[in-house]
């Protein structure tokens, strides 16, 4: 057990270094991280490095994207009290309430779907992952939180 907040966050940090079984991958993929901590993946299909590339984002940054989902979502105050209803009311305002179409996405780009809904499925497999391994990033035991399903909608909010 942890016994002061470095050693809990610590305790917390996503594994980036050796060989990490995830299901959902057609194939093998190898992320390298160079000396500043980037991410290069390097993948055989499009699917697999979108894929990946949600896997490596979570791992470096589940908190902020939940926490940017939940301000664009207008539901901060859900988290941080009556104070942020201003902020959720506006943010619902402006929310894009879809429909979430073949021809939304592909206004993004061609393959705009597929590449989102791969993005999405590897977010999901790190939060799948981190949970069972008890490494969410240290903010969810922090705060009591866990993360939601990512969709790829999640990413165009």
């Amino acid at each position: 057990m942890a016994t002061d907040f470095a050693e809990l966050a610590q305790a917390h940090l996503p594994q980036i270094e050796g060989t990490i079984d995830i299901p959902g991958l057609q194939a093998d993929v190898e992320v390298i991280r160079d000396r500043w901590g980037v991410p290069h993946i390097y993948a055989d299909n499009m699917e697999d490095v979108f894929f990946a590339q949600g896997f490596v984002q979570a791992q470096d940054r589940l908190w902020q994207m939940d926490m940017y989902r939940r301000a664009a979502e207008g539901r901060l105050s859900e988290i941080f009290g009556p104070e942020m209803l201003e902020h959720d009311r506006v943010a619902r305002l402006f929310k894009f309430r879809g429909p979430w179409t073949d021809a939304e996405f592909s206004s993004y780009h061609p393959d705009g779907r597929r590449i989102l809904e791969a993005f999405a499925s590897g977010v999901n497999a790190y939060t799948d992952h981190a949970g069972a391994e008890g490494a969410l990033p240290v903010e969810y035991t922090l705060t009591g939180l866990s993360p939601e399903p990512w969709t790829a909608a999640s990413s165009l909010l």
